[in-house]
């Protein structure tokens, strides 16, 4: 019985590790944004206020980013 759950649980881990490599293999995009919120406090009427986001892909796929919003 205690051999059957360690063959168990090293099936599992094995499967772990494959699906782990599999998708490493296929290109995961990651993406990384520094300060990915920003807040303007109160902005004076008809003053332009701008900020740049600092967006990366640390993943091996590219990343598409495909709708922008504000709130």
């Amino acid at each position: 019985m205690a051999h059957t759950k360690t063959i168990a649980i090293l099936v599992c881990f094995m499967l772990l590790v494959v699906g782990v490599a599999s998708g490493k293999e296929k290109g995961v995009p990651d993406i990384f944004i520094k300060d990915p919120i920003w807040d303007f406090g109160t902005i004076e009427q008809h003053k332009v206020v701008t900020h740049e986001f600092i967006i990366q892909n640390k993943g091996n796929a590219d990343l598409i980013i495909e709708k922008v919003r504000s709130s």
